[in-house]
C-alpha cells in the first residue's frame, strides 16, 4: 500500500507528516511526500529571488523541506534517511494528482489549510477531490492514533465501502467503531397540481422511517465485521448538523462523498461539503467505486 501526503512550507505540515507516518505504520504502508512550488506564479521563499536557476532554486527548497522532515522524524517510526520526498515546480493540486498516478498511490493525505482554519475548498482541496477517485485523508489538528471512529452511512452503494475502510482502520488502530445512519425524513411533498407543498401524513413518514431502519439493520447484519466490535445508531435528524456535532466526540470520521437517498449529495455537494468543511476531527473521504 502506498500513501502520498501533500505538504507545504508551513509548520502545520508537521501534523500531515506525522499522520502519514502513523497511518502507514498501522496499515503496513509506505508513505511518500510531495511539495509543489508554483514558481512561475509566486514564491514564499526568499531563495527564489537570489538569482538561482530554476533547478538550483528547487534544489535549495528540497533541501530545506528535507531538513524539516528530518527534524519531524524525531520521535516517530521513520528515520530521516527513509523519507521519500519529491519537490516539483507546479500547481499543488495538479502536482499531487500527477504524482499519485505515477506512483500508483492507494490513498492521499492532505492537511488543514493554514490561513482559514478550515479546509480550503476554493482551490487545491476542491480540485483534488473532483479529480481523484482515491480515498483522501484530511488531517485536522495534531496527529494522534484514533481511538474512536465514526462511520456515517447513507445506504447508498458507497456504504459498504465506508464500513470496510472503517472496519479495517478500527482493527489496525484498536479503535472503537460507531456506525451512524441519519434518516432525515422529508415532511413535505410536492403535489402534481402545482399547489404548495403539502405536509406528509404521519403514516407515510413512519413507513419511510421503518423501511430506512430495516435497510440499515440489514446492511449491518450482512456485513463482514471480521470480529471488530461496533455499535450502531439510527436517528431521525438532519445529517449535516448531526454529523458535524458528532465529530467533536470522535477521533476520525469515515464517510462517502456522495450517494443517494434522503442525505444524498454530489461530489463535494451539500452533505459532504458542509461536513468536511466544519469537521472537528480528521476525515477519510471516499468516492463511490465505479
Amino acid at each position: 500500500m502506498r500513501i502520498l501526503a501533500g505538504i507545504d512550507a508551513f509548520p502545520e505540515s508537521e501534523n500531515t507528516f506525522r499522520a502519514a507516518v502513523g497511518i502507514s505504520s498501522a496499515l503496513d504502508a509506505t508513505p511518500s511526500f510531495v511539495h509543489a512550488v508554483p514558481m512561475a506564479r509566486h514564491s514564499a521563499y526568499e531563495m527564489l529571488d537570489s538569482g538561482d536557476s530554476r533547478q538550483g532554486a528547487l534544489g535549495k527548497i528540497e533541501g530545506e523541506i528535507a531538513r524539516r522532515l528530518g527534524g519531524w522524524c524525531e520521535g516517530s517510526d521513520m528515520q530521516a534517511s527513509q523519507v521519500d520526498l519529491v519537490v516539483h515546480d507546479g500547481r499543488p493540486a495538479q502536482t499531487i494528482l500527477e504524482h499519485a498516478s505515477k506512483m500508483e498511490a492507494d490513498m492521499l493525505l492532505i492537511g488543514q489549510h493554514r490561513r482559514h482554519g478550515v479546509f480550503d475548498f476554493g482551490n487545491t482541496m476542491r480540485q483534488v477531490f473532483a479529480a481523484s477517485e482515491l480515498p483522501i485523508w484530511m488531517q485536522v489538528g495534531k496527529w494522534a492514533p484514533p481511538e474512536t471512529i465514526l462511520a456515517p452511512v447513507d445506504l447508498s452503494p458507497t456504504s459498504e465501502q465506508v464500513l470496510t475502510h472503517a472496519r479495517d482502520l478500527a482493527k489496525a488502530f484498536g479503535a472503537k467503531l460507531k456506525v451512524l445512519h441519519c434518516c432525515s425524513t422529508p415532511f413535505f411533498a410536492t403535489t402534481y397540481s402545482g399547489a404548495p407543498p403539502a405536509v406528509m401524513p404521519n403514516y407515510v413518514v413512519n413507513n419511510i422511517q421503518e423501511e430506512d431502519k430495516r435497510e440499515f439493520e440489514t446492511l449491518l447484519s450482512t456485513f463482514d465485521w471480521q470480529g471488530v466490535e461496533h455499535e450502531s445508531r439510527f436517528v431521525d435528524a438532519d445529517a449535516v448538523e448531526f454529523i458535524k456535532e458528532a465529530t467533536a466526540d470522535v477521533d476520525l470520521l469515515v464517510m462517502g462523498q456522495h450517494g443517494h437517498g434522503w442525505i444524498a449529495s454530489t461530489v463535494l455537494g451539500s452533505t459532504a461539503y458542509a461536513v468536511l468543511k466544519h469537521a472537528k476531527c480528521p476525515v477519510l473521504a471516499l468516492r463511490q467505486m465505479k
